[in-house]
């Protein structure tokens, strides 16, 4: 009998170990649910890219565990600082 791998997406990004966590993905003008893989530490004002998307996570559903993110810039790649 063959195992069937889960249908949850692995992010590689996340970096480190992860757990499956409820995120809400807040675009402003669209919102998606999904469960993705975050490092473990990952808590409010944490960042995580998701799909080449940088997430920066503003709040917590009150009572649950669910995460709220929003779309962030990404990490600076040395331009423009005392360039």
């Amino acid at each position: 009998m063959q195992q069937q791998s889960s249908s949850r997406p692995r992010n590689p990004e996340s970096g480190g170990r992860g757990h499956p966590r409820v995120v809400i993905l807040d675009a402003g003008d669209w919102a998606r649910v999904a469960v993705l893989e975050v490092p473990e530490a990952l808590d409010i004002g944490g960042r995580f890219c998701h799909f080449g998307t940088w997430w920066r996570v503003t709040g917590q559903r009150p009572g649950s565990r669910v995460f709220i993110a929003v779309p962030d810039p990404p990490p600076d790649q040395g331009q423009g600082v005392g360039g």
